[in-house]
């Protein structure tokens, strides 16, 4: 389907692409790059869904409890789907190349951005 006004300079390219020819996709054409990792958004949903429900059970209640061990959970789960990811980026970037260089960055002063998210994500 062509666009209004015509074709866009990249269209051409991006249609002839193949799984795997891009550095930063395996052979299914899934991104590998920690800057192209996005965990879903339905866990974020999740959370905040969560965090609003335990905000309103009364102290002290088995509701609460109950409430505050799901949020935990999907806090857990979270934290290790992201550690996993790094994992497995880590492993593939060390079996890919020879040498690896690193970049002392600060990674607390960057988590002060509007780009939060994004950075604990990829550190």
């Amino acid at each position: 389907m062509r666009r209004r006004g015509g074709a866009a300079a990249g269209d051409e390219q991006d249609s002839c692409r193949q799984p795997g020819s891009d550095a930063l996709s395996d052979l299914r054409g899934r991104p590998t790059s920690a800057l192209c990792a996005k965990f879903p958004s339905g866990l974020l949903h999740r959370v905040w869904r969560l965090s609003r429900a335990l905000s309103r059970k009364h102290k002290g209640s088995k509701n609460r409890n109950k409430a505050r061990e799901r949020l935990a959970r999907l806090h857990a789960r979270i934290a290790d789907s992201r550690k996993d990811f790094l994992h497995k980026l880590s492993t593939q970037l060390i079996r890919e190349n020879q040498a690896v260089f690193m970049e002392d960055l600060c990674i607390r002063g960057m988590m002060r951005s509007h780009l939060a998210r994004s950075i604990g994500d990829a550190a």
